[in-house]
């Protein structure tokens, strides 16, 4: 009888770790796909917030003051995009060879280049976002398994 109960438990075990792995990778996916919304959203209900960020990095390699509080800022946005890479490293979403900050110092390039076109048609915009996401999703993910060929006999 013990026997029988060990592949129950075992298979328990099994259920619970594919789901909480498959629980990870969904929780990592959309923390990612959230960031292109957030910018999508921002850029959406206050379009001069990026220009008027970008103005202000600019005005930052001259004025120290800001600099400052902009670093506070790059601090934050980097360290939760770090999280988010770590995170999808650690699920296997993302590629392990991976670097988390430089991958984040990337994405935040091109998601701050976007302040140079939010006057852009809304949907030339949201097209330009979506390509900059499918972008960066293809260079961080773990490419998907070939399908298998079955043969003909």
């Amino acid at each position: 009888m013990p026997i029988k109960k060990a592949p129950k438990a075992i298979s328990s075990d099994s259920r619970t770790a594919k789901h909480s792995r498959s629980a990870a990778i969904v929780q990592t996916a959309y923390a990612f796909r959230a960031e292109f919304t957030d910018i999508r959203i921002r850029l959406k209900e206050a379009p001069d917030q990026l220009v008027v960020l970008t103005e202000l990095f600019v005005r930052a390699a001259r004025d120290p003051a800001i600099a400052r509080i902009l670093s506070y800022l790059d601090q934050g946005w980097r360290g939760h995009l770090i999280s988010i890479f770590d995170a999808g490293i650690a699920d296997k979403t993302f590629r392990s060879d991976l670097g988390s900050e430089a991958t984040a110092n990337s994405m935040m390039s091109q998601l701050r280049g976007l302040g140079y076109h939010s006057k852009l048609d809304p949907v030339e915009l949201d097209a330009l976002i979506d390509h900059i996401g499918n972008q960066i999703e293809h260079w961080v993910c773990v490419p998907a398994a070939p399908k298998k060929r079955r043969r003909k006999r």
